[in-house]
């Protein structure tokens, strides 16, 4: 009678394991289902702001360079809101602020679209490369033609993975700068360039002095080396904060 209990609490046991596992399984089907789900909404939702925004880019950039008075027209809209910020502070305090969002926007944008995963198997690739070329060139001075062969049927192999990695990054490149270039556009190209060209008086630039908003700097004027400078601090220091 003991043996029969014992087996019995046994099968018991063993079926409620065997039950608790399926709930497991079919608890983890359920979320990897629900995962793919999502994954799927993500790109459909990431297809179709590309499909919006990458166009919209390139229409404001063909726009700036073929339609007259498209950027006077897109700097008096800007105007209503930027206008009042430079007569309370400064043009050079403004460009920086816009500096400063525009670093923020444009690294937040490579952050959530560049595929670093391929970016850092580039540099493996590249490494390997340099390695592969030293080989050959050992292998030739030793005039191993065994060696030799093998070698540049590796190069060859390396070499054309390079150029698949290559075409796919510029391919992603694509995406941040022409999400970039619906803020930069209208800013830089539009706004800044017709404020600092209209409102041509002297302010004093940090490090310089005293210039003209129109004058040069070799080619670039006065208020496009300040923009640049702090475009590259402000970028430099939101990268590192974002750990790329």
């Amino acid at each position: 009678m003991q043996k029969a209990a014992e087996r019995a609490c046994e099968r018991v046991s063993e079926r409620a394991r065997e039950e608790a596992g399926e709930r497991v399984r079919e608890e983890k089907k359920g979320a990897s289902v629900v995962s793919a789900k999502e994954r799927s909404v993500k790109e459909s939702l990431k297809r179709t702001a590309d499909a919006i925004f990458i166009p919209l880019a390139f229409s404001l950039l063909f726009g700036m360079l073929i339609v007259p008075n498209f950027r006077e027209d897109i700097a008096n809209v800007l105007n209503f809101v930027l206008e009042p910020l430079v007569a309370h502070t400064s043009f050079l305090f403004t460009i920086l602020v816009l500096a400063v969002l525009t670093g923020i926007y444009t690294s937040l944008i490579q952050k959530f679209t560049m595929n670093f995963e391929l970016i850092e198997k580039s540099r493996e690739l590249q490494k390997r490369l340099r390695e592969i070329q030293r080989e050959y060139i050992a292998a030739r001075k030793e005039g191993d033609k065994k060696r030799l062969k093998k070698v540049e049927r590796e190069q060859k192999r390396l070499m054309s993975m390079q150029m698949q990695i290559s075409s796919e990054m510029f391919r992603q490149q694509i995406k941040p700068m022409a999400y970039s270039m619906l803020i930069t556009i209208p800013l830089f190209f539009c706004w800044m360039w017709e404020y600092a060209n209209i409102h041509s008086e002297k302010v004093i630039f940090p490090m310089i002095g005293e210039c003209s908003l129109a004058d040069s700097f070799f080619f670039l004027q006065y208020w496009m080396v300040w923009y640049i400078i702090c475009s590259i601090v402000i970028t430099t220091i939101v990268r590192k904060l974002l750990g790329m």
